[in-house]
């Protein structure tokens, strides 16, 4: 199935998978109506993954494996079985600082759909709980409906500092992130009810919010939409967790973070909570003036002295207009005045 040059690469495990692979793939191409097996494989318990039905057991085709020697799409059932490989990889390790979730319900299909969207922000929910100690929980999410499971997203979440990141894969179609950024919102809002106050809480119409940094710089995409964000995925996934102490930032650095941004001057001058949001209002606007603040309090403030600011020189601005005016008003009278006399 692959080339010379490619099998001498191959690491013992895989090499033995892809010669068991070849030799079954010969023996099903000599018979006259093949059946092609459906591997399988159960979902350990104890690991903080969905393991009640239909989501106890993970289905692979026997042509996925064919997608995976051949670096195409990926579909959600591996990336699946790859997370789980992971996630124990960090339990077999005992890496404290990272967590990685189960995507079972991490699908755009399912939580733009009420019913299944409650059943997935309870999980997420859930998982923070359980791994409330942990740092970084990363969550594969595959965000498009056009084309299912063709392109995913890592998402990086840090509950206590109310932070996520999304390693895109940098392709020039935009994602949208909406349903899953209002999922994460509202379970971050049913954690901290449990979990008590975290180290950095921003609020946003009664409920606590994250700052969602979608424009995260990572590993980056070909311009061709050949479906291999899994891939990218998964890469950004293992790289995460090799360097994991290292992302860690202090806790120093940590609260200088901006998590409230000022758009002083933009299309829409305020406080956002949102860097997408202030990015909209500054974007490609000549002139444009903003600035990050680690609290939404100190961003309020300084915008309202900023205002304050505006007004005191909008005054004093009209009073110089308006003594301009009178003195050009006076001028005008004596000149006439002298004129006439």
């Amino acid at each position: 199935m692959l080339p010379e040059h490619v099998l001498k690469l191959l690491t013992g495990d895989m090499a033995s998978l892809h010669n068991q692979v070849q030799y079954l793939e010969k023996q099903l191409l000599k018979s006259k109506n093949p059946s092609y097996p459906l591997f399988v494989a159960k979902v350990p318990t104890g690991m903080n993954f969905v393991e009640k039905y239909p989501a106890d057991l993970c289905f692979i085709r026997y042509n996925d494996i064919f997608s995976i020697y051949r670096m195409q799409m990926l579909h959600f059932s591996v990336v699946r079985l790859v997370a789980l490989s992971l996630s124990s990889q960090i339990v077999k390790e005992g890496t404290p600082t990272i967590a990685i979730m189960d995507p079972f319900y991490m699908r755009e299909s399912i939580i733009c759909n009420a019913g299944d969207r409650a059943i997935a922000t309870q999980q997420v929910e859930d998982f923070m709980m359980a791994n409330i100690k942990k740092g970084a929980i990363l969550i594969p999410y595959f965000p498009e409906l056009i084309r299912v499971f063709s392109a995913e997203t890592c998402t990086v979440v840090h509950p206590q500092h109310s932070h996520a990141v999304y390693l895109d894969s940098g392709r020039d179609k935009k994602k949208d992130y909406t349903n899953i950024r209002s999922l994460l919102n509202d379970a971050l809002t049913g954690f901290a009810n449990k979990a008590g106050p975290l180290k950095v809480e921003r609020k946003s119409r009664g409920g606590l919010v994250l700052t969602h940094t979608t424009n995260f710089p990572c590993l980056r995409q070909s311009k061709q939409d050949n479906g291999m964000d899994a891939w990218y995925a998964i890469l950004q996934m293992q790289e995460y967790i090799k360097y994991a102490d290292d992302m860690l930032l202090p806790e120093s650095l940590e609260r200088e973070m901006p998590t409230t941004y000022v758009v002083y001057k933009g299309r829409v001058p305020g406080v956002y909570d949102d860097w997408e949001d202030c990015r909209r209002q500054v974007h490609r606007f000549s002139g444009n003036s903003y600035k990050g603040y680690p609290t939404r309090v100190e961003a309020e403030g300084r915008y309202a002295r900023y205002l304050a600011g505006e007004m005191r020189d909008m005054r004093r601005n009209r009073m110089k207009t308006m003594a301009f005016v009178m003195m050009v008003i006076v001028t005008m009278l004596v000149m006439f005045y002298v004129i006439v006399v």
